[in-house]
């Protein structure tokens, strides 16, 4: 009756425990992650969003603490200690954000409850311009995790092909920088200085942005061990 669901949109509103999922573009309506196929989506929809839920401004690479993000109506900037973060909360810099939704949806009696576990506001350029495309995911095994350096190498990778519609081997490992990454592990958010909870040959999947100037970028990466 539960699963996850990631979708990638706009942050359209903000209520107190909510927030409203929105278009990409103006003739791009928000999209859902469906059988490692991304699948355009119509009609608003409101996410429940509480405060445990793991908040991160992936272009700062700073998490945000949820009661900021939820009372940004009412919340007293001056309490917030990051001066960039300061900044655009008073700004309202997340209205219109682009970002990733990592949602449990649960099925009770023919009703759907979803909810935000974790949301990764992202920069504008990795979905502005038709980038869409070069989005794609990537599964595999912890081979191993470095606290130090906030990477993950996986082994027995295979990235997803959406021309063919089939995943492929990769012969080489790949380590994934958690910069700007949202981490789940067993459906529940963890920080970066939680890392250590993460096994070896734990199962992986990641939906990852390919840039040319910076390599592979990971902004969702879930794990199940």
């Amino acid at each position: 009756s539960t699963r996850l669901v990631i979708y990638r949109g706009t942050v359209e509103d903000i209520h107190d425990y909510g927030v409203n999922l929105g278009r990409l573009g103006y003739r791009l309506d928000y999209l859902r992650l469906e059988d490692n196929q991304w699948k355009e989506i119509s009609g608003r929809r409101k996410l429940t969003l509480t405060e445990d839920a793991l908040i991160l401004d992936s272009d700062l690479g700073k998490e945000i603490e949820p009661s900021y993000f939820i009372d940004t109506r009412f919340i007293d900037p001056q309490d917030i200690e990051d001066e960039e973060l300061r900044r655009r909360i008073e700004e309202r810099f997340y209205f219109g954000k682009g970002a990733y939704f990592i949602v449990k949806e649960t099925h009770v009696d023919g009703d759907v409850y979803e909810e935000v576990l974790a949301l990764n506001l992202t920069p504008a350029d990795i979905h502005e311009g038709g980038r869409l495309h070069i989005e794609h995911s990537a599964i595999g095994e912890v081979a191993e995790v470095n606290i130090d350096n906030e990477s993950i190498t996986l082994t027995n990778l295979k990235h997803w092909n959406t021309l063919n519609k089939r995943w492929e081997n990769v012969r080489t490992q790949e380590t994934i920088s958690t910069d700007k990454a949202v981490i789940l592990v067993n459906d529940k958010p963890i920080g970066k200085d939680e890392l250590y909870n993460i096994r070896r040959r734990a199962k992986v999947y990641a939906v990852k942005s390919k840039d040319s100037s910076t390599g592979d970028d990971a902004y969702v990466i879930i794990v199940e061990q």
